[in-house]
């Protein structure tokens, strides 16, 4: 049988580790994660992020977006991005990926559900099933967190 020994420097020298990686743990437990998010779907299934929007640097005015909707025919509406501020870029197989102020693409909601990605300002949405729809079109950067710019419009399908 063997006997520890365990003399009051090591019980302190213990003590402080323990209390260190304790400390340690707590602070790493309320920051706040960083995003990991990189997508490059053209045509997302359920892409989300749930990071909030990069801090806009000093001297770059945040995005503005209006939308015209135009419908073409039945099922067919003829949408253009209004923007300021904002650079579209990409084509979702070779996107700028990060975080560039004032450059991304955008998301595009029907009734709450993401539908696509649009690298350019101009798109037709097409086979729009009959009834009242609400279009929602959010900004985001290359890496897929939004800039919380966005528009959106009701549209009437006969």
């Amino acid at each position: 049988m063997k006997v520890f020994i365990i003399n009051a420097r090591q019980l302190m020298i213990g003590a402080a580790v323990l209390f260190a990686v304790l400390i340690a743990g707590i602070v790493l437990l309320l920051r706040e994660p960083l995003d990991s998010s990189s997508s490059s779907l053209s045509e997302p299934t359920s892409t989300t992020s749930t990071s909030e929007a990069a801090e806009q640097p000093m001297g770059f005015d945040l995005p503005k977006l209006a939308m015209d909707v135009t419908m073409q025919d039945s099922d067919k509406a003829d949408v253009k991005l209004i923007t300021e501020n904002f650079e579209f870029v990409g084509d979702g197989k070779d996107e700028l990926n990060g975080i560039v102020h004032g450059k991304g693409h955008a998301h595009i909601y029907l009734d709450g559900k993401m539908i696509a990605q649009v690298f350019d300002s101009e798109f037709i949405l097409s086979k729009l099933p009959k009834g009242e729809h609400d279009l929602r079109v959010e900004l985001a950067y290359g890496n897929h967190t939004p800039y919380h710019v966005e528009a959106s419009q009701k549209l009437v399908v006969k």
